[in-house]
């Protein structure tokens, strides 16, 4: 199952469990977007456990100490995608920096439809 704009959609937790299911039957990728570099590693499950089954990384060009974002980033992932010779689409990404903050929002029993706002109104306030 290849991501898409109907994954945007999923609102039940059978749809998310259905979605966890079709991902378990594929490999996935690890992503990590850092300040100078992108880093890429798949793992594959065999019966021992895991073995890494493609793995990369791109340099990220600078100036004066600055990312250029122009296209930049994404060319730099694209690059490490391929050198890894992933096949994939599914990726795993984790998101940190000096500019990251985590914050943890309490909320009371919400609706589904009611969860995508109450997180923005609060987000919005940090």
């Amino acid at each position: 199952m290849e991501w898409n704009k109907q994954h945007l959609k999923l609102k039940t937790f059978a749809d998310w469990r259905q979605l966890y299911k079709s991902c378990q039957k594929q490999q996935i990728f690890g992503l990590d977007i850092g300040s100078s570099s992108v880093k890429i590693v798949q793992l594959r499950r065999n019966e021992n456990g895991y073995i890494v089954s493609g793995a990369a990384i791109a340099f990220l060009n600078d100036l004066n100490g600055q990312i250029d974002n122009d296209g930049n980033i994404s060319k730099t992932i694209r690059q490490c995608w391929q050198s890894a010779q992933i096949k994939n689409k599914l990726a795993v990404c984790g998101v940190c920096g000096q500019e990251t903050a985590v914050r943890h929002f309490n909320f009371p029993s919400l609706l589904p439809d009611e969860i995508e706002g109450a997180v923005q109104l609060e987000a919005k306030q940090v």
